[in-house]
């Protein structure tokens, strides 16, 4: 063998090695791609989700919410488009930038509101999820702008294979003065392969100025693919004059 064929030699080797490497890349990358589990978005309803977004992922939910009184003591008004982009950090952590979207109102005024956050998994079982939320909001860019910092603790647990719980407990301060204190308790189940529904309960609390509010959600998700999921919700206080939420929404995974 000359010089030259054995140099075609050990570079068709090179080649054969670099090609396989490739392809196990890639069977890696699939098989990833296959193992992830469906879309967790965090909407619709109160309580926010235990389930983080891995690593290199960009979950985007986006939704429509129309809001009226019962007994027409407050106008009614439009708030879209609600956003909430999540960008997968670290295993078990996620950032969040989340735009309340406009506010319209029967006299057409707009209002806005900004959100920062993190969550992370503090604990991962088979049957329950526990995580920690750290966020806080920013309003009313156009006068003296609202600052609220939020932390919770949300938590899920699966009590059969088609039926679970879930809810959050969470600390906020409003301004300089106004501490709010909200808990929540939900059910969640399918409705099919690609149906779910949940209802869930959930109280918010203003200790200094002794209000305590009642509330509750109803919310059904379809997915239409792995990756995108489509909602529809109503929540309500339970008092008269409290006011009614009806909305819809998808989430998009990237």
């Amino acid at each position: 063998m000359n010089d030259k064929q054995l140099h075609i030699r050990k570079k068709t080797a090179k080649n054969s090695k670099v090609f396989l490497l490739m392809l196990s890349l890639i069977m890696v990358l699939c098989n990833y791609a296959q193992a992830e589990s469906p879309i967790h978005p965090d909407r619709p309803g109160f309580s926010t989700g235990t389930y983080t977004v891995n690593p290199g992922t960009v979950y985007l939910e986006m939704g429509y919410e129309y809001n009226f009184s019962s007994q027409n003591l407050k106008p009614n008004y439009h708030k879209f488009p609600h956003t909430n982009i999540r960008f997968g950090l670290l295993p078990n952590l996620e950032m969040n930038v989340a735009w309340e979207g406009l506010k319209v109102t029967n006299d057409l005024k707009f209002t806005d509101a900004l959100g920062l956050g993190a969550k992370y998994r503090l604990a991962k079982a088979d049957s329950y999820n526990i995580s920690l939320l750290g966020k806080v909001d920013f309003s009313d860019f156009a006068n003296n702008t609202h600052i609220t910092p939020l932390l919770g603790l949300l938590w899920d647990y699966e009590l059969t294979s088609h039926f679970g719980t879930f809810g959050v407990v969470q600390l906020s301060h409003e301004g300089l003065e106004d501490f709010c204190a909200e808990a929540s308790l939900g059910l969640a189940f399918p409705l099919g392969e690609h149906f779910h529904i949940h209802g869930e309960y959930f109280i918010r609390a203003y200790p200094k100025h002794n209000d305590l509010t009642h509330n509750a959600d109803i919310g059904i998700t379809y997915h239409i693919t792995h990756d995108i999921q489509v909602d529809a919700f109503f929540a309500t206080g339970l008092a008269s004059d409290a006011f009614r939420h009806v909305g819809c929404g998808f989430a998009k995974r990237f």
